[in-house]
């Protein structure tokens, strides 16, 4: 009887040993298995950027455009130059993207801009935005072999990410507002002065009359 108990739980022993290992190959999916694959391109300022297709492109949302300098794209370049997306976290590239936008200006007259695309509707893309350094020197762009003349690409893995990189930069209207708030100041204070002026008028006017 002993006998058999022992070959009996030898031959549990021995199930519980396979059924773990054949298990574990077939349970052990990795979460991030599913994230599809970034395909990357060489870019002038860039040789490992993000590929964005024309399908993408135009479905994409612009959420800020800021004009830049050769000195500030160079500076984000040499931070990217294998960053086709980046993350949360400490990340040099995504560091430096945020210094630079805290002293950009507006794109009219820049040499380069730093355009901020919103992606997160698409989401089998694998990141919710991206940015692009476009080259907008009149004469001799550098990345004028690029369409749309773009030097630099770098995906945003995250929209919260994003939302942080657009609250960044300062905000490009502050100049407008400020003359909007004068100019209303200054049309309330007009018909305050015209009010008494008409006020007084009547005054004068009725005093001749009393004394012919």
């Amino acid at each position: 009887m002993g006998f058999r108990w022992q070959i009996a739980l030898g031959t549990v022993a021995s199930l519980l040993v396979i059924a773990s290992c054949g298990g574990g190959g077939s349970g052990s999916a990795n979460p991030t298995a599913s994230k599809p694959s970034i395909p990357t391109v060489s870019l002038p300022l860039q040789s490992s950027g993000l590929a964005v297709g024309g399908d993408v492109q135009s479905r994409a949302s612009d959420v800020l455009k800021r004009g830049i300098t050769r000195e500030q794209a160079q500076s984000i370049a040499d931070a990217c130059d294998h960053a086709a997306e980046i993350a949360n976290g400490p990340q040099t590239c995504a560091q430096e993207i945020l210094r630079v936008l805290k002293s950009s200006q507006l794109c009219d007259n820049s040499e380069f801009c730093l355009n901020v695309s919103d992606v997160s509707t698409m989401k089998k893309l694998g990141y919710d935005g991206y940015i692009e350094i476009v080259d907008n020197q009149p004469e001799k762009p550098l990345c004028e072999a690029q369409p749309n003349n773009v030097c630099l690409r770098v995906g945003v893995a995250t929209t919260a990410l994003l939302n942080q990189i657009v609250a960044s930069a300062p905000p490009s209207t502050s100049s407008e507002v400020t003359t909007s708030t004068e100019a209303t100041t200054s049309t309330e204070t007009t018909p305050t002065t015209v009010s008494d002026t008409s006020s007084s008028t009547p005054e004068a006017t009725s005093a001749p009359t009393a004394t012919s």
